[in-house]
Formats: structure tokens, C-alpha cells, sequence
């Protein structure tokens, strides 16, 4: 059954919601799905390349003309994110 709802967002504005079955009870909110731990697995090997791919393109830059302070920081950020999301990366392996 399709049946459409006025409602108003935070800002009070008016907006239409479209139902194709239906609509939630009022005070009770619909859990939404776990994550797939293959896709966050994906999402994180993603990340760690792309950084990491970043920092070899700084190494290189360093290597022929140095660091700015403001580089130096990037590239220690960089590293630090590098090894947030290794270990959040094998805390989900460990528990698959």
C-alpha cells in the first residue's frame, strides 16, 4: 500500500513522505541494519590506501625539496589516521 504522509522537518519545513507499506508507529523508530563487516572491511583497506598512497607522494616531495612545518603536520596526521583505521581493521578481523 503506497500512501503519503505531511510532515515537517527540523526546520519546519513541509515535506512529503512516500510509504509503500505502513508508516512507522508514532515513538517507535525502525533499527536500522547492522553494517556488513565485509563492505566496512572494503571501506577501511580503501582508506588505508589512499593515505597511504598520499604519504609516498609527500615522501617524494620531502626527498627533493623538504617539508613545510605544515606539511610535516599533514603527513603525521596522516600517519596517525593510518594506524587508527590498521588497528580498527584488525579488531574487525579478529572478531570475524
Amino acid at each position: 500500500m503506497t500512501k503519503k504522509l505531511g510532515v515537517r522537518t527540523a526546520t519546519g519545513m513541509r515535506a512529503t513522505r512516500i510509504y509503500h507499506s505502513a508508516p512507522p508507529v508514532k515513538g517507535r523508530h525502525t533499527p536500522m541494519p547492522a553494517p556488513d563487516p565485509l563492505d566496512t572491511v572494503h571501506q577501511l583497506k580503501e582508506e588505508i590506501d589512499r593515505l597511504t598512497e598520499e604519504q609516498i607522494e609527500a615522501m617524494k616531495m620531502a626527498t627533493f625539496a623538504g617539508l613545510t612545518p605544515d606539511e610535516a603536520k599533514e603527513y603525521e596526521e596522516r600517519r596517525a589516521k593510518i594506524l587508527e583505521l590498521v588497528e580498527q581493521l584488525r579488531m574487525l578481523e579478529e572478531a570475524a
